[in-house]
């Protein structure tokens, strides 16, 4: 199996931060919160990749949870990924948005053709940036697999909210780190780009997929990776 295809299933990640008492530029770009969080060259890198990152500081409220299908692989500076793959459905939740420190909360879980749960994750501390409808969420998180690897991911989340939900989202994780004995996870400085394949990425009651969205889901026969596509 290639190490690119690897499935990799987490069970709690957790995101972390350095604050700074730096004040703010008032003009656009970028918090001190998400400068420390994502340094300026990961943000050029992922950029180069296809991905939209919208800067500023007066972004949308976007709580809520989304469904993020077809999973469709972008951008990659992966050797032997194929762009246009599509891999495992996701559920985003972005949770306690304050839009003074602009901190948001998230959490997701990750979905194979039959419905069947692959990875699951909680983010805490991530910041937003954005100006009106559009948005982009960063977020330091650190990760432990089922095998025991561990690793440092920087993720970003990009899109456009509207009353019918996420338009254009799309995430990129770069891998800032890793203990990996049995080489499970992709390589340091690696980076994937991933977007919605219909566009828009609907509201959603809650992150679980019910019995019935399972037989749906298995009985159209969707193709896709029984891989999550994360790290």
């Amino acid at each position: 199996m290639k190490t690119s295809k690897k499935l990799f299933l987490f069970i709690l990640t957790v995101s972390s931060f350095t604050f700074s008492c730096k004040k703010d530029d008032p003009n656009g770009g970028f918090s001190e919160e998400i400068n420390n969080i994502v340094p300026a060259e990961v943000i050029s890198t992922i950029r180069k990749q296809g991905m939209t990152i919208y800067e500023g500081k007066t972004p949308p409220q976007i709580e809520g949870i989304y469904l993020f299908s077809d999973n469709v692989l972008s951008g990659s500076t992966i050797e032997d990924d194929e762009i246009g793959e599509i891999y495992a459905d996701y559920r985003y939740q972005f949770y306690e948005q304050d839009q003074t420190t602009l901190a948001v909360k998230t959490s997701f879980r990750g979905y194979n053709s039959k419905g069947q749960l692959l990875s699951e994750g909680i983010g805490k501390g991530s910041f937003i940036s954005g100006n009106k409808n559009v948005f982009s969420v960063f977020s330091e998180e650190h990760t432990t697999s089922s095998t025991g690897a561990t690793s440092v991911i920087l993720t970003i989340y990009s899109g456009e909210y509207t009353d019918t939900g996420i338009k254009n989202f799309q995430y990129a994780f770069y891998m800032k780190d890793k203990n990996d004995p049995n080489n499970d996870l992709i390589d340091i400085g690696s980076t994937r780009v991933f977007k919605d394949g219909d566009g828009l990425s609907e509201p959603m009651s809650n992150l679980r997929v019910s019995f019935e969205e399972g037989l749906k889901r298995n009985s159209a026969q969707t193709v896709m990776k029984e891989n999550s596509g994360r790290y």
